[in-house]
């Protein structure tokens, strides 16, 4: 059963938030964004449980979920991915980790985790080699 959460970064003080309009490849944008930022963006997300600790985001009203997608930016380290929605039927979920004594999200796939993450006066969030962001996960 799914759990509406708002997943707080509390390294950079913002929201893992999402832009409810598609980009023209069909993806979702998502980003780190204050509680107030005044443009159209959604901050509440379906958490469904896997496992303890384990899980997966999705956006129910969007038929999306939470990925990481390519190393396109030049303002990331090597090896790093953005964090992106896209349609469920594109790819299969990806599944996440809360560790609740580091409050880091990790990725569950690979022989490598990955940290989500934001970088310092960038609104992306992304997926990083090395614990850099703390987290919490409120009901929402």
């Amino acid at each position: 059963m799914a759990r509406l959460v708002r997943i707080y970064n509390t390294t950079y003080r913002k929201y893992l938030a999402y832009l409810p309009e598609p980009t023209d490849n069909g993806t979702y944008t998502v980003l780190l964004l204050e509680d107030d930022a005044n443009i159209n963006a959604d901050y509440i997300w379906h958490l469904n449980r896997m496992a303890e600790n384990v899980f997966t985001l999705e956006v129910p009203h969007l038929d999306a979920q939470l990925i990481q997608l390519g190393d396109n930016n030049p303002n990331i380290p090597n090896g790093s991915s953005c964090a992106w929605l896209v349609k469920r039927r594109s790819q299969s979920p990806m599944e996440l980790i809360y560790d609740r004594d580091a409050e880091t999200i990790t990725t569950n796939t690979g022989s490598v985790s990955e940290y989500l993450s934001g970088i310092p006066n960038d609104p992306y969030a992304y997926f990083v080699g090395r614990s850099v962001d703390q987290w919490e996960i409120q009901d929402a």
